[in-house]
């Protein structure tokens, strides 16, 4: 016999076990048997009433199926079939020897909005001898129910329940919990503060001290909708380093955020200097556009020289990616292009990829990340294993690029990272006002596209001043009164 369990008045609830059974060997499905209604007996017949049944469509309700060999399946569905039983599947698990018990773990998971769940459809009188369940409920049992709410906005909703409710949600950090299980880089941060009128009062350095919780609750739940809530954009501002440049400033790292091919009749991008050993790594570090950046992808293009013999691309054998901050802000003053110094032991890399194999291919070689990272601080390093190719001239091998992009989202001004060296401790920053702008243009549709260009959110303006300052040094050395006559670049040859 099967037994079968009534629920009423029902807002979470999970159905935890452990079953043990002997199988034939074979393959066999998992289903769950629902009815979603209340038994009563209507003229003599039992019949099934829908009256109070609400909210099961709010949330697909999660099915889990785990076998002792290790097996598993998970199906999420809706519950819109009211009245009538109905099976759910939850998967398929395979039983290889008929002597050995097969040991199932089931697992139901419902969650419903509160407000829609949990407020009642009666009269105002009636409403009155409605009680908050949560209230009689063990404190460490009612805050495992709302740990299961996996969305800011639901805790936000929570919160507004009841005073009980939102004591719940603030007091332990919900938010910040949430934030962390989706972004675990998000643990360095120390504090948080939130930009307000007190801050621009002198002799105010902090907000009221009752406040500081709610505060830090608003701001952990704004930074779960921007994670992945704002616009997409290229994030790389300027470089920093090349572990080595061959020619430069004609190679420098400054060619690869160049969306042109060619500049002045001449290949644009970056070379390594050759080496002997084809296992040599190395290194490109970028500042990103803001100190706190979502990265989804990155994007290489390896350098195919079609001014050389047979066309070689010199491309490395893998690729990894680091993401960090500075050890210290003040030796950022130095430049490390100018004096072709390396800058990788300046930085603390709080995440680390996994190695990326690279196509020895003359395209744009995209590499998505496994999963969105939080990059704290606002530098990127490159690292590039592995070299393919050795040059014709002098038998070395290089390795060589020609564009890099990071796309992901731009945290800032709503969300900055500031750091303190003397306490070792990093603040979070929240603008609500920001914030609210950047939510306001998404939820109309602005910036909400990404270009397929290849400039990034600042031109390099190493380039541009560069150019500026030629043509001002060809102006000085003729005298005035010299007539120029352009000349098309197609007339145009490299001597």
């Amino acid at each position: 016999m099967v037994p079968v369990a009534y629920l009423k008045q029902i807002w979470w609830v999970e159905v935890d076990g452990d079953v043990e059974f002997w199988f034939l060997a074979g393959a066999y499905t998992l289903s769950f048997k629902l009815r979603l209604g209340k038994v009563i007996k209507r003229h003599g017949r039992w019949a099934c009433s829908t009256k109070d049944v609400h909210g099961w469509g709010v949330k697909p309700v999660e099915f889990k199926l785990k076998t002792g060999t290790g097996q598993h399946a998970v199906a999420k569905q809706f519950l819109k079939t009211t009245g009538n039983w109905e099976y759910h599947r939850v998967g398929e698990f395979i039983v290889d020897d008929s002597n050995t018990p097969t040991k199932n773990f089931k697992l139901i998971r419902v969650f419903i909005q509160p407000i829609r769940s949990f407020v009642p459809q009666t009269t105002p009188k009636k409403m009155e001898t409605q009680i908050d369940f949560v209230q009689w409920l063990e404190p460490d049992m009612a805050l495992k129910i709302l740990t299961y709410l996996d969305d800011s906005a639901d805790l936000i909703r929570a919160s507004a329940v009841s005073r009980c409710w939102q004591n719940i949600v603030i007091s332990n950090g919900l938010s910040k919990q949430l934030c962390m299980t989706r972004s675990p880089e998000l643990a360095t941060i120390t504090r948080v503060v939130k930009l307000s009128r007190y801050n621009l009062v002198p002799g105010h350095n902090s907000e009221p001290s009752h406040n500081a919780e709610e505060k830090e609750h608003q701001a952990y739940a704004s930074l779960f909708r921007a994670l992945t809530a704002f616009p997409q954009t290229y994030c790389i501002s300027d470089p920093v380093s090349a572990s080595s440049t061959d020619n430069y400033p004609e190679e420098s790292i400054m060619n690869t955020l160049d969306p042109r091919d060619r500049i002045l009749h001449r290949d644009s991008y970056w070379s390594s200097k050759g080496s002997d050993d084809p296992e040599a790594p190395e290194t490109l570090i970028y500042n990103l556009t803001a100190s706190l950046c979502v990265i989804t992808e990155i994007n290489l293009h390896p350098f195919q020289a079609m001014f050389q013999m047979d066309f070689p691309i010199y491309s490395s054998k893998f690729v990894r990616f680091r993401m960090g901050h500075p050890k210290s802000w003040n030796e950022l003053n130095h430049d490390f292009m100018e004096a072709q110094e390396c800058a990788d032991d300046k930085f603390i890399w709080t995440y680390t990829s996994q190695i990326f194999p690279m196509a020895r291919e003359n395209r744009l070689q995209r590499f998505k990340l496994p999963e969105p990272v939080v990059c704290i601080g606002g530098f990127l390093q490159i690292e590039l294993l592995g070299r393919v190719q050795k040059q014709a001239a002098d038998g070395k091998y290089y390795i060589c690029v020609a564009h890099v992009q990071a796309i992901g989202r731009r945290l800032s001004p709503a969300f900055s990272a500031e750091f303190s060296e003397q306490s070792d401790s990093v603040s979070l920053k929240y603008d609500a006002k920001e914030f609210g702008v950047v939510m306001r243009n998404v939820s109309r549709g602005y910036n909400c596209s990404l270009s397929t260009s290849l400039i990034p959110v600042q031109h390099p303006r190493q380039l541009a001043w560069g150019n500026l300052q030629n043509l001002w040094h060809v102006v000085q050395a003729h005298p005035i009164g010299v007539e120029y006559e352009w000349v098309d670049d197609d007339e145009f040859e490299m001597v």
